[in-house]
């Protein structure tokens, strides 16, 4: 058996695209809690409020989580150059297509959640 730690995915949103993710694993599910934690909790305290500065503070945090995430699992995107230089990971975030940008994210995520059938195992 050859397990490959990460996964190449053709981008849906713009053609000839594609990316690299880090697959799911106990180590990278430790790493990723210990990276997310402290702001998941903020997250869930401002969410609760009902001040608008909260709810404002609470959408900062959900975007530094998704910009955790992408820095987590994103290995590298081919295809694409940014203001004219290959993109990198970091280019990505800053300026890439928000599209991609969320394409990519929703690919992770699908990455770190169990499925249906992995809950019920």
């Amino acid at each position: 058996m050859n397990h490959e730690s990460t996964v190449r995915l053709a981008s849906h949103t713009f053609d000839g695209v594609s990316f690299v993710l880090y697959r799911m694993s106990l180590g990278g599910r430790i790493q990723l809690l210990k990276a997310v934690r402290d702001l998941a909790a903020r997250l869930e305290y401002l969410k609760a409020g009902q001040g608008e500065s909260d709810q404002c503070e609470a959408s900062l945090l959900e975007r530094e989580l998704q910009r955790v995430y992408i820095d987590w699992g994103l290995v590298k995107v081919e295809g694409i150059t940014i203001d004219g230089l290959p993109a990198t990971k970091q280019t990505v975030i800053d300026s890439g297509p928000e599209p991609l940008v969320k394409e990519i994210l929703a690919a992770i995520e699908a990455q770190i959640t169990f499925s249906e059938e992995q809950r019920k195992n």
